[in-house]
């Protein structure tokens, strides 16, 4: 099978959690039902999920996240898939990556429209990526890419420590954990990393953060040589000067296009590419370079930015 999913789940016993993993089942039946599913499962999640998993009729393997490992984010549900992928030595073409993003919420509503727009723009794109993702080329395709706010120097040391890379990275974030890569990307990494990646708390012994995937992890394929692919959108707004102003995450459209300006400058010079960071809003305040600064500060200090 060509297409593999790897899920990194958490679903307590609450209507919430368990209303978002039938949401993912059901996503997944509608989108991959012939595809080999691999699920992450996070310490903390309740028998309800495992039975939900086993009845699904899907061809599913299940990886427990053990004790030891377990981190408070989708970093060790991920983990101990990709623990899984070593030992098996998997031979897909390619991976869909994506976590349970809602079940820790309040209301079964609150991430609904992002899970529409991530299945239109991502999980909708099978067709595309077996047209024009070209695996000698590309080696992740994020669903919503943006800019990192800054170098994430302990994350790209880590990743040089456990993995043999020749590549600068380029920067882009795959925003809310949902990204694709291509088998050969991966087996690349799953092949030369150091053990300590698969049998040690990435949290607590690296010094990574709990966002690692979010962030960091897709930069593998840009080490070692793979430019992501950006998955085709029809751009509702000019390339202005609105591109050089802060980053927010839900600015989908000129995030698109700042990554894009990215892998352009990292083409020209892959070894030598060094991004600096790209200021994004967090909440009223602005992080940059591992600060959080106030707007009016952040403004003075960095008047390009300015809107």
């Amino acid at each position: 099978m060509r297409h593999a999913i790897i899920l990194s789940s958490y679903i307590p016993s609450t209507d919430v959690a368990l209303r978002i993993g039938k949401y993912y089942i059901d996503l997944i039946r509608r989108r991959f039902a012939d595809c080999t599913i691999y699920v992450g499962v996070n310490t903390g999640s309740s028998e309800d999920w495992r039975e939900m998993l086993i009845n699904s009729r899907l061809n599913i393997v299940v990886c427990d996240v053990e004790d030891r490992l377990s981190v408070n984010s989708d970093v060790a549900g991920f983990q101990s898939v990709l623990r899984t992928l070593r030992r098996t030595r998997a031979g897909h073409d390619f991976y869909w990556f994506g976590h349970t993003k809602g079940a820790t919420h309040s209301h079964y509503a609150e991430a609904e429209l992002l899970r529409e727009i991530i299945e239109r723009d991502f999980w909708s794109r099978r067709s595309e990526i077996e047209a024009r993702c070209d695996p000698m080329r590309f080696g992740t395709f994020p669903a919503l890419p943006m800019p990192a706010s800054g170098r994430n120097e302990v994350e790209v040391a880590y990743l040089r420590s456990i993995f043999p890379a020749r590549y600068s990275p380029i920067g882009i974030i795959p925003t809310f954990t949902f990204f694709g890569m291509t088998g050969i990307a991966l087996r690349n990494f799953l092949g030369s990393a150091d053990d300590r990646f698969f049998d040690e708390n990435l949290v607590e012994t690296s010094g990574v953060s709990r966002y690692f995937f979010e962030g960091a992890f897709s930069w593998i394929s840009d080490m070692a040589g793979f430019e992501p692919y950006l998955l085709r959108k029809e751009f509702s707004r000019p390339d202005n000067a609105a591109s050089h102003w802060p980053t927010h995450p839900n600015d989908f459209v000129l995030n698109r296009l700042k990554a894009s300006k990215l892998i352009a400058s990292w083409r020209e010079d892959r070894e030598g590419f060094d991004f600096p960071g790209w200021p994004m809003w967090v909440g009223e305040n602005i992080e940059y370079q591992n600060r959080l600064i106030g707007a009016e500060e952040f403004f003075n200090l960095y008047p390009s930015y300015r809107p």
